[in-house]
């Protein structure tokens, strides 16, 4: 549709664009600029050279003055989010009309004002989840009250409200956890924020809210202390020098006093057992200072990884069955919500202990790169990336040796609002079980990172409707191939199979328990011999 001598303005399934004739040039605007959906299907211009356009999440203007956009639902008197191509009209005296597939909307555009309502914002209450209780207790929150936390608390949910109920559905809210956070978090109409695992210290928590047609309030803020250990205080550790102090005075002491009793003789053989005692000593430090480290190494891995609380938000009907090998483990799993979408993926990496604790943490760093930060949605594309970034940071010839790491993986997109699921996978298939029929969908056969990706091809995507009352079920290869059993043999894909149809339609919580002591009880006597990963959602 043209505007004026200057520009011409073209609606697509990809967005708006705008060609400017004089320049020669386009400019795009998409979702990231204010778009509620970049499927465009009519555009009218009122008088005003406002545009006013169809898509599919309802009607949209946009002010070309000030180059914004202004959502409208169903909460705004919509038929429906859903419209049709060539079904706009325009009149004489510039009432507009857009067909959609519940029916016919018309307005005048001069007759929709915008709500300049700057609403106040409210903290309501918070929760705090500790590894001492399974309670929620509910506290109420006002501005600039303060949040005590211990370090057994370990998940904190804040609850606050934007006090405008023009359409509460679409206020807005942001919120900034200094002493975190870099910047403001686009919170969209949620109103609270859960933060888990917080490191000892002070924080503010500052939260601002926006009416219905984003008109932004005053921040409000509090305070949240987090209180460390006793062990990490300054009196604890005022008493670790007392007691070493204390310590190494006495040894001295009694040395200095034995050597002064003992005659010439005897002082080479003490001075062998001086030597002896002080590499027992050494080894005793540095035993203590890999174990320190490598618990460290846990809590940092947990600490990156979201915590089952937060799946069963998405997700209420689901279980995570999580048991690593070692203090540390080469399996993780990572999840997040985005556009409306649900991503999962369950990972194993090469080896076990340590280096599979750091392969974890380059996995878990390369999925928030490519999901959060590239915006890629695909699963087979972003299995593409990882192998990518995997290969060009590990596959590296280090003193003439190649280093051939990798990972196997799976990774299911959920659509929220069409129950699509998107998959592809590495190695690792899934199952999704329905009508008591399992359908395993397969992995290509080749792991991430493992070789140059033009070797290997692509990663496929694979594309399915869920139903009410399915399960999918997500895993690596531990529980399959761990050694129990009357005969000390694997416990395989086909035990693993039938165990899952018997206990499918069983409650999620009872399924992680049963996975639990199947493991238990096959096991048996043995170690186990590799990191275990299980997630099961019921849709």
């Amino acid at each position: 549709i043209k505007q004026g001598k200057k520009y011409f303005w073209i609606g697509t399934s990809s967005g708006l664009n705008r060609f400017d004739r004089t320049t020669k040039k386009f400019k795009y605007f998409l979702k990231k600029d204010g778009l509620p959906n970049e499927t465009i299907y009519e555009i009218q211009i009122d008088k005003n050279d406002n545009l006013w356009m169809s898509t599919n999440r309802g009607i949209v203007k946009f002010d070309t003055k000030e180059n914004k956009f202004v959502a409208y639902d169903k909460g705004d008197g919509l038929q429906g989010l859903e419209f049709n191509n060539g079904a706009s009209y325009q009149s004489k005296d510039g009432e507009l009309f857009f067909g959609g597939v519940n029916g016919l909307n018309s307005f005048y555009p001069d007759s929709i004002y915008n709500n300049n309502f700057k609403p106040e914002i409210a903290f309501n209450y918070y929760k705090v989840i500790s590894t001492k209780t399974d309670k929620q207790k509910k506290t109420i929150l006002q501005a600039n009250d303060t949040i005590v936390l211990r370090y057994t608390d370990k998940s904190l949910t804040i609850y606050f409200s934007a006090l405008e109920f023009t359409n509460p559905k679409k206020n807005q809210y942001k919120y900034f956890l200094q002493g975190q956070d870099k910047n403001w978090i686009d919170n969209g109409n949620k109103n609270f924020a859960i933060f888990t695992n917080l490191d000892q210290g002070t924080y503010t928590f500052k939260v601002k809210g926006s009416n219905n047609d984003y008109v932004w309030s005053k921040e409000k803020q509090i305070t949240i202390i987090v209180y460390p250990p006793f062990y990490k205080t300054i009196w604890a550790y005022l008493i670790y020098i007392v007691a070493f102090g204390s310590i190494i005075f006495f040894f001295f002491w009694t040395r200095t006093s034995k050597l002064r009793m003992d005659n010439q003789l005897l002082r080479a053989q003490q001075t062998a057992s001086m030597e002896i005692a002080k590499q027992r000593e050494e080894l005793q430090i540095k035993n203590k200072n890999i174990m320190d480290s490598i618990n460290y190494a846990k809590r940092i891995q947990r600490g990156m990884m979201p915590t089952e609380f937060l799946l069963k938000h998405f997700f209420p009907k689901s279980f995570l069955f999580y048991r690593p090998r070692d203090v540390v483990s080469g399996d993780f799993y990572w999840f997040t919500e985005k556009n409306n979408k649900f991503f999962i993926a369950v990972v194993d990496c090469t080896g076990h202990g340590v280096p599979g604790a750091f392969m974890s943490i380059i996995g878990i760093n390369l999925l928030n790169n490519i999901i959060l930060e590239k915006n890629i949605e695909n699963p087979g594309e972003i299995l593409n990336l990882m192998n990518l970034g995997l290969y060009e940071n590990l596959n590296k010839e280090v003193d003439d040796i190649s280093l051939r790491d990798g990972m196997d993986m799976s990774i299911c997109v959920i659509h929220n609002s069409s129950h699509k699921i998107e998959y592809a996978g590495a190695m690792n298939s899934i199952f999704l079980v329905r009508n008591d029929r399992l359908i395993e969908v397969a992995a290509n056969r080749f792991s991430i990172g493992s070789a140059e990706p033009d070797e290997r091809g692509y990663y496929e995507t694979h594309v399915f409707d869920s139903q009410s009352g399915d399960m999918l079920y997500l895993f690596s290869d531990g529980f399959i191939d761990q050694f129990g059993g009357p005969n000390g043999k694997k416990y395989k894909i086909h035990r693993f199979r039938k165990l899952i149809m018997d206990i499918y339609k069983k409650p999620t919580e009872k399924q992680e328990e049963i996975l639990d002591q199947e493991f238990t009880r096959w096991k048996g006597t043995l170690e186990q011999v590799d990191d275990i990963t299980v997630i099961g959602l019921r849709f």
